[in-house]
């Protein structure tokens, strides 16, 4: 397995295994051989307080709109829909709930679903009919999902298409169908938790903070990481 493949596994900023690879690695530090306990306390309690912060609404929030903005269609204008295109992936209720509006909305005449039976099921228990979902688990990272779905349009054309995929994730979504030149509407899904903006819970740190600081921090490196592949533009 590739470096990011074990670094994606662990997860990054923010997430419970590079807590607990972190901690781990004071626990060495500390009791190891040999032992440099100083060093092993520091690097524990930095651990500790670099969660702490990260787990403050108002510090989530200012990474997450670090990310490119984004403008999601208007369902209201968006007109007849041939085919939508999901992405499965994080805050998968927002995700859900975004295709239900559309569902209700614009009746696709298709729903093709890049996720596991899982969200395809949940669609089904939502009331859109299986004949309608179209569900393929293959593509495991965001570039070959938009990669499966350049083919699938380049094979078989639709007259308008349209791609659910979450706000946070979406500006490098966006980005990749730029470079494969698809014309797509995109419907950016909600957070399923969104931390406090304002008032006394902003100021107090909480678990959806930290995954919001966690899921913004991945797109910020997935996004240099792609446009140092040259997967993806650099914007002016």
């Amino acid at each position: 397995m590739s470096p990011i493949g074990i670094a994606k596994i662990i997860g990054g900023p923010g997430s419970l295994g590079f807590f607990a690879v972190s901690c781990f690695v004071g626990v060495l530090l500390a009791y190891g051989w040999p032992k440099r306990p100083t060093a092993g306390r520091a690097w524990l309690l930095g651990t500790s307080l670099v969660y702490l912060v990260l787990g403050f609404p108002v510090v989530a929030h200012s990474i997450a709109s670090s990310l490119p903005p984004v403008t999601t269609a208007n369902l209201a204008t968006a007109g007849k829909l041939d085919e939508l295109i999901v992405l499965g992936g994080d805050n998968e209720d927002g995700r859900v709930a975004a295709v239900l509006d559309a569902w209700e909305a614009l009746k696709p005449e298709v729903i093709l679903l890049l996720g596991d039976a899982r969200l395809s099921r949940r669609l089904e228990g939502a009331g859109i009919p299986a004949a309608r979902i179209r569900q393929n688990d293959t593509p495991a990272t965001t570039r070959a999902q938009m990669e499966w779905v350049a083919a699938e349009l380049r094979a078989r054309p639709v007259h308008a298409g349209a791609l659910v995929a979450s706000r946070l994730q979406m500006p490098r979504v966006i980005a990749v169908a730029r470079m494969y030149g698809l014309h797509l509407l995109f419907f950016a899904s909600p957070l399923d938790h969104d931390p406090a903006v304002s008032g006394v819970w902003s100021l107090i740190p909480s678990f959806e903070a930290l995954q919001l600081s966690r899921d913004a921090l991945y797109e910020c490196a997935a996004l240099s990481y792609y446009r140092s592949r040259g997967w993806i533009h650099v914007q002016p």
